[in-house]
């Protein structure tokens, strides 16, 4: 069942910023003004998502989900999820719990932390989004686009890239690894090792592993410090190990 998160506390007992009002506050992207019909839908989608990590933290744990109607078109991507991870004999470390770190004074709640048989630790930040449809005007049909694209768009005087790179990734993939990357920090706090990062992106059609490759890995960390030394500047110095 989905449930309010607390604020989070530091043990002084100041209130902490959330990962995500950290990541909103140094977004280079500048904010837009949204219209209320825009905020409405801005709004929905947030509780769709918070009832889709609900659900799935309520099947993995043995308790009867109360399913929302909102997200019952996703409900397939949700049971192959859960599914994946079962027949995997994925062990939870830890699902939906809000953390802090005192040290670095930020506060949040990780999806999922799961541990399989061979040892490694997964990190999951859970994505639900509608896919999109396109258009192809030669056979006048359209089709369902359920995934993230992993690249960002290309401007058109540029050449396609070989591989991913961290400046050629999508916005929002990158967001999300970044995100991902402060649960993580939290997690090692608590003394969970984290071996893996994945984004799992839920659609009405499946659902989507992104993994965050190693090579890409120094480029996200960076960043993650980066933000939160811009969050805090000029306000306290951050430690960082």
């Amino acid at each position: 069942m989905k449930k309010d998160k607390p604020p989070y506390i530091h043990p002084d007992g100041s209130i902490l910023p959330s990962v995500n009002q950290i990541l909103d506050a140094t977004d280079e992207t500048p904010s837009k003004t949204r219209t209320p019909s825009e905020e409405k839908k801005r709004q929905e989608r947030m509780y769709r998502g918070s009832c889709c990590h609900a659900a799935i933290a309520d099947l993995l744990t043995g308790t009867t989900p109360v399913i929302d109607e909102v997200i019952l078109p996703w409900w397939a991507s949700i049971s192959g999820f859960v599914g994946a991870v079962v027949k995997g004999e994925a062990k939870i470390l830890l699902s939906e719990k809000p953390l802090v770190h005192p040290i670095l004074r930020y506060g949040g709640t990780p999806d999922l932390i799961l541990q399989w048989p061979s040892n490694t630790t997964t990190l999951i930040d859970l994505k639900s989004t509608e896919g999109s449809w396109s258009y192809d005007k030669k056979t006048k049909t359209r089709s369902y686009t359920p995934y993230w694209n992993e690249y960002r768009q290309l401007d058109p005087s540029e050449t396609p890239p070989r591989f991913l790179t961290w400046d050629n990734a999508n916005p929002y993939l990158k967001r999300a690894w970044i995100q991902s990357t402060f649960y993580k920090m939290l997690a090692e706090y608590h003394d969970i090792s984290i071996s893996e990062i994945w984004i799992v992106v839920l659609t009405k059609a499946n659902y989507q592993v992104i993994p965050l490759r190693g090579d890409l890995w120094s480029h996200c960390y960076s960043e993650a410090i980066a933000r939160l030394e811009k969050f805090y500047a000029p306000k306290i110095e951050i430690e960082v190990a």
